[in-house]
């Protein structure tokens, strides 16, 4: 039902993947065929190129571990209660994962099995997949750009790369493998370290791959249904080159990752088409730089000085014969905004006059002595 969901406007359907790769003709001669014996005890039917649908194996594996069907048709837990699943799914992108979430829902709802379909935003639903928040998840695990060398890929497997409390690895982890844990954990580790250390495409980098599929089919942490098609348009008038199929499918001509540059350079003009036509030239705009304009800063009124009050000097002159100068501290107190004490001096002339009338007395004498002594002569 699924690959006839997904029947192309063209007729083309999708080829099932019994391992997590792209089934290219030289994946396919080098890892799918080789391994078909192993497969095929796995369920692997070669006619359809997947595994085969066997209602009554799996009924007989779920009763053996206690589930039981109820007098609806309905399968029960172990405890009793009845079995529900949730399939997480995106919501605004891949709907081709959400298309294949309501397959997969419908036909375990036929088995028996109540499923709620739960599509999610790819804002939380990179954090949930990274952490292991759902029960089942249909979405893009797995995908490799190459044929032959899987190093871009199943290195990913490994336990270094469990990361759960950084969402922002979900597509590195693939889907949260690398933090499962099961006995043969160590193995596949180890076979991963040997593939990283190959050379791409080296006998022992083949060799490590086979191992390390052969362990997951073993596990079978998802099954790998098919690559969802998508469709490209090639301009195949003005160029050639093109990846086709099966003639010359020698990588996937998907524009939005970064391997299709190197189909750029397999590509060759076909002669139809003048060479100034083969492109159209870009005009730039260059628009002047634009300077920040810098706000005018409010200016910060200047504080005021307080003025410091001057000293006052009193003076008072008094004529005097004898002149004697005392000097008197008189303190007096200037209130402006602030309070200080300002010391002042004042420099005054006192006369004694006691001093002064003997002093003229004496005088008026000597002036009546000088008279008569002039009178006498």
């Amino acid at each position: 039902e699924a690959i006839e969901a997904f029947t192309g406007v063209d007729g083309s359907k999708p080829v099932p993947s019994p391992f997590p790769i792209i089934p290219y003709p030289k994946s396919v001669e080098i890892y799918i065929k080789p391994l078909e014996p192993e497969l095929i005890k796995y369920g692997y039917d070669p006619a359809l190129g997947w595994f085969k649908q066997d209602l009554a194996r799996a009924e007989e594996l779920l009763k053996k571990v206690g589930f039981t069907r109820g007098p609806d048709g309905k399968w029960r837990l172990p405890d009793g209660t009845p079995w529900t699943i949730t399939i997480m799914t995106y919501a605004e992108i891949e709907l081709e994962s959400q298309r294949l979430a309501y397959i997969v829902a419908e036909q375990w709802r036929r088995f028996g099995i109540d499923v709620t379909v739960e599509p999610v935003a790819p804002g939380v639903f990179t954090p949930r997949l990274t952490k292991g928040e759902f029960e089942v998840v249909t979405y893009f695990p797995s995908c490799n750009f190459l044929p032959v060398d899987l190093g871009d890929v199943i290195p990913r497997w490994h336990s270094k790369y469990c990361t759960p409390d950084i969402p922002g690895l979900g597509w590195l982890t693939y889907p949260n493998w690398a933090c499962y844990k099961f006995p043969r954990r160590a193995e596949l580790d180890s076979v991963l370290e040997t593939l990283e250390k190959s050379p791409p495409g080296s006998p022992e980098a083949i060799e490590a791959t086979k191992k390390a599929l052969l362990i997951w089919l073993e596990q079978m942490p998802w099954p790998q249904f098919f690559p969802v098609p998508f469709y490209t348009l090639n301009n195949r008038y003005c160029w050639e080159g093109f990846p086709e199929y099966p003639a010359n499918y020698y990588n996937d001509p998907v524009y939005w990752w970064p391997h299709f540059t190197l189909i750029l350079l397999q590509l060759r003009p076909t002669g139809r088409c003048p060479t100034k036509e083969a492109y159209t030239p870009t005009k730039f705009q260059i628009l002047p730089i634009e300077k920040p304009v810098v706000p005018t800063p409010t200016p910060t009124p200047t504080p005021t000085p307080t003025p410091t009050p001057t000293p006052v000097a009193t003076t008072v002159t008094v004529t005097a014969i004898q002149t004697v100068t005392t000097t008197s501290v008189v303190t007096s107190t200037v209130v402006t905004t602030r309070v200080e004490t300002v010391t002042t001096t004042k420099t005054e002339t006192v006369t004694d006059w006691t001093i002064t009338t003997a002093l003229a007395i004496v005088l008026l004498i000597v002036g009546i002595a000088i008279g008569w002594f002039i009178k006498r002569k």
